[in-house]
This record gives C-alpha cells, structure tokens and sequence, in this order.
C-alpha cells in the first residue's frame, strides 16, 4: 500500500505522536484528518484539516526539502532477491526490481535485487537486521563501521 500507516486495534490510522505531531502519519509526507483517526465532529475535523494544509503549505513553499543522511542502501552483488527487507520495512521504501549482470564468464544474467527509495526511507535500520545475505547496510552505519567501533572498544 502507499500509505503503509499503521493502525490501531479499531482499524483506525494512528498518528506518529497523539500530542507532538497530531496530524502527521509516521509516513513522511503524509497527513491525517477526520473520521480517518477516530470518530470526530465537524468542528474538530474541520481544524485538523486546517492543521494539514498548513502542513502542505509549509512543504511546498520550500525550494528543496532535506532528507535524513542515514539510509539504507543494498549491495546489489550481494542482494539474493528474499524479500526479507521489504517485508520489516515499515516504511515501504524498499521494492524490488530486475537488473541485468554481467557474470565473470562474460555472459549476463537478470536478478531480482532490492532497491531503496532515499526520499521515504527513515533510516531505523529494520531491512539490515533482517537481511540474511548482509546486502541491506544504513550510510553512516554500515556493517564494517559498527564491527570498527566494537572492535576499538575491546581492545
């Protein structure tokens, strides 16, 4: 789904802090107001649709937008194509595609390998936990970073 929203037990989408962030979904981008969040009456409804277009607005006034630094990125030579990353993404920002290889035997092959989208992407770090080949690592955080830093502290 686009939205990939979480839900609360009643099948209503849950905000991403109920008193910080009351409008805004844990899905950069994406707003939530009215009968979407729980039943409400219409003046309440009506501010929060007021809340989420100023949102927009603020977003859209902007000449370019910064995304968080730290995320994921597959290593395509490693990546075997499981779907494990997508499935714990809670995100959604990671989707699979065929790509053409060149093999060292010269000839090419078509695998299925994941592909992470930076602008959705939130950096938790759930896909490179998950990932059982070790192709999913978060930049800043990579796999050799993190065996770098505990290797400095036992010594």
């Amino acid at each position: 789904t686009m939205l990939t929203a979480s839900m609360d037990t009643n099948d209503f989408f849950t905000e991403a802090h109920p008193k910080l962030r009351p409008v805004e979904s844990p899905t950069a981008g994406v707003f939530l107001s009215g009968m979407c969040q729980g039943p409400k009456d219409i003046p309440e409804t009506v501010s929060q649709a007021s809340a989420c277009a100023a949102k927009v607005i603020g977003l859209l006034v902007k000449d370019k937008l910064t995304c968080n630094p730290c995320v994921a990125h597959s290593d395509e030579m490693m990546c075997n194509g499981c779907s494990s990353c997508e499935k714990v993404c809670p995100y959604g920002a990671i989707t699979y595609q065929e790509k053409e290889f060149r093999m060292p035997d010269r000839t090419t092959q078509i695998r299925r390998v994941a592909s992470v989208n930076p602008a959705v992407c939130q950096g938790c770090g759930a896909c490179t936990v998950a990932c059982p080949s070790g192709a999913m690592d978060l930049n800043g955080f990579s796999n050799k970073q993190i065996m770098a830093e505990v290797d400095a502290i036992c010594k």
